[in-house]
């Protein structure tokens, strides 16, 4: 029996229901309906975390925002995706050695367990076959055949028939690609208007299921632009840009602009039989091309990062860590000893009473010299007040309602809605079994706290003492002081923000610095690289480059929001780049910079938030710019 990954998987099995999919549908080529029910019911084999993941996704679930605690085996697994993963890097930046990553493929297709495993090791051998320079119609049929290790009937003209994962996603898409490339455009787009033809369905709603079809619908317009279809490119163009959700769509934003000023610029030379020069001028004097314009300054900032997943799109894994790494860590924090871990703290029993496993198991486990029964790992993780899941989002339930309902409890609160709030999560206290999980508990106190604080229901001493109540339902205030590195899950992380905030306004930045360096290192040691925690490291850099600027040091924060710049373009992290930029630019207005590069900067954070709505970075962006130009800011044209 394989004890912590049921509660995930009602989960995904509480969504499948909800959007009316079967079970056969979700499940093909993944696991049998009888192992996933068993696991619902705490029994039968584990699911693996790529297996999982592909569950998730294929029911539009942000696998992204779900912690992993890998055991030895699982680990070892993904360490060995993260060193292929980062050897295909190298070859597509010209710096890897091919015969070494060719051995590397080797040896994880060889290693590869379960089907999903295997689909992900074959995606990474295509991946090379591409760099490479492999024939594309041996890369043709390898696609097919990697996609049929999960949809076993997989065929182009039923694209629209299946649910997928992103490795299957990322298959179907390279497919089509080098449909394309051999010349087999109308195939290619006949994929395409298919997958277009699910977007609507309510499984891919979310963020990270929709960045996907940005590709999709940018790869569609390419043909549709080489084939003079420069109707059907329009209402694509006009499609993509009012509905793909923000998150996902810039990455191919600034491209669509483009090809709508290109294909209307067209259409209308059509209708009036105007000459090449005039369809020229309509084409550059449009608002869409200025808009191309403004938004063409990251890739032309930062080329490397920005066009790299173009032509070779990466797979990136999240939030993954060992879990005896993670044990250890607790155990020292709390001050543990291995004998008072093993034998439970603070208890004099000998040997065989009242123990979780013996201190040489302990041993071995924290360093990653064995796999242990999930059932006595997960009392070690009850010990040390971790959470008890292999795979779990910062709120534990196996109803997707309530994980929904805490979304959107905290987006109504992000808006300036507050009526109602704190009895609606009353509510979910009350309708979620597992709300006694300290992890739970945290996270909905988290939320209720900034409530609290925000309309003025607590004073600047309650709410110190308020929040440090809270971190200490799963960490010891000692963390506050201790130099040791911890790698933090998603709430704690939650929660010290909200410390640090109040430590910031009594005491100011630099008293908050090298907890911030602590934080951030906490994630660096408890990972294979810093890409594994790629999404709260980048917070976090944000965070201390605030902090940086704010005391005075403009050249260092320069050099750290131009890094999380870089940093948040190569990990597709398009939702957080227009802050960035906005904190970049702002640094260099302070230095005294009034250059071109700057210009561009902050009418391209300008030009975004408009776009978006983002009413705040709008005003700011303009009023940097008035000051540092002294001429007023437009949108869709030159100033």
């Amino acid at each position: 029996m394989e004890m912590g990954i049921e509660y995930i998987v009602k989960l995904i099995e509480s969504k499948r229901a909800a959007l009316d999919v079967s079970k056969n549908k979700l499940l093909r080529g993944i696991c049998s309906t009888d192992t996933f029910t068993k696991i619902a019911n705490g029994q039968g084999r584990k699911l693996d975390k790529l297996e999982i993941e592909a569950l998730m996704q294929r029911i539009g679930y942000n696998a992204k925002n779900c912690n992993y605690l890998l055991d030895m085996d699982e680990y070892e697994a993904f360490v060995r995706r993260e060193s292929v993963r980062e050897g295909i890097k190298a070859c597509i930046k010209g710096t890897g050695n091919l015969d070494d990553v060719q051995k590397r493929i080797e040896i994880n297709k060889k290693e590869s367990r379960s089907n999903v495993e295997r689909q992900v090791a074959e995606y990474f051998d295509i991946q090379f076959m591409c760099v490479s320079g492999q024939d594309n119609k041996v890369l043709c049929e390898k696609c097919i055949n990697a996609i049929r290790i999960t949809i076993k009937d997989f065929c182009i003209e039923n694209i629209k028939s299946y649910l997928y994962g992103e490795i299957e996603f990322l298959l179907i898409t390279r497919l089509l690609c080098i449909k394309a490339d051999m010349g087999e455009k109308e195939t290619a787009l006949a994929g395409y208007e298919g997958l277009l033809s699910i977007i609507d369905k309510n499984i891919y709603s979310n963020n990270e299921a929709m960045k996907f079809f940005s590709k999709v619908i940018y790869e569609a317009l390419v043909i549709y632009m080489e084939e003079g279809q420069y109707g059907k490119a329009s209402k694509l163009c006009q499609y993509a840009i009012g509905r793909l959700p923000d998150e996902n769509k810039f990455r191919y934003l600034p491209e669509i602009y483009e090809m709508k000023a290109r294909a209307e610029a067209h259409l209308l030379a059509a209708e009036k039989c105007y000459s090449d020069k005039v369809l020229n001028a309509l084409y550059k004097e449009s608002k869409d091309y200025k808009i191309y314009e403004d938004l063409s300054y990251i890739a032309a900032e930062y080329p490397a990062e920005y066009y790299a997943d173009v032509k070779y799109p990466m797979y990136f894994e999240y939030n993954v860590v060992f879990i005896g790494d993670i044990i250890r860590q607790r155990r020292k924090l709390l001050g543990f000893t291995q004998h008072e871990l093993a034998y439970y703290a603070n208890s004099n029993v000998k040997a065989g009473t009242d123990e979780i496993c013996s201190e040489k198991t302990l041993s071995r486990l924290e360093n990653g010299r064995m796999v242990t029964s999930w059932k006595i790992t997960r009392r070690l993780l009850g010990r040390l007040k971790l959470p008890p899941e292999r795979y779990f989002f910062n709120y534990v339930a196996d109803d997707y309602n309530l994980i929904e309902e805490l979304m959107d409890i905290e987006a109504d609160f992000s808006s300036g809605k507050k009526d109602g709030l704190l009895e609606r999560c009353e509510a979910v206290k009350k309708a979620n079994p597992l709300h006694y999980y300290p992890y739970n508990q945290q996270r909905i106190a988290e939320i209720e706290y900034k409530i609290k604080y925000m309309s003025g229901m607590i004073t600047d001493a309650e709410a110190e003492r308020m929040i440090v109540e809270i971190f200490e339902k799963t960490m010891p205030r000692s963390y506050l002081t201790d130099d040791t590195s911890v790698y933090l899950f998603g709430n704690e992380c939650l929660v010290l923000g909200n410390i640090l905030q109040n430590r910031k306004r009594i005491e100011g930045e630099s008293k908050c610095l090298k907890l911030l360096e602590k934080m951030i290192d906490g994630y660096r040691v408890s990972c294979v690289n810093d890409s594994v925690c790629a999404l709260n490291i980048i917070s976090l850099k944000r965070k201390y480059e605030s902090y940086i600027a704010n005391i005075g040091d403009l050249e260092r924060a320069k050099i750290l929001s131009d890094s999380v710049v870089r940093d948040a373009v190569a990990h597709n992290l398009y939702g957080v780049i227009m802050p960035c930029l906005y904190d970049d630019a702002w640094n260099s207005a302070m230095q005294g910079v009034r250059d071109e590069k700057l210009r561009l900067e902050l009418k391209c954070v300008y030009t975004a938030s408009t776009l978006r709505k983002k009413k705040l970075l709008r005003r700011i962006s303009k009023e940097l710019y008035e000051n540092c130009f002294g001429e007023e800011i437009t949108y869709g044209r030159r100033g």
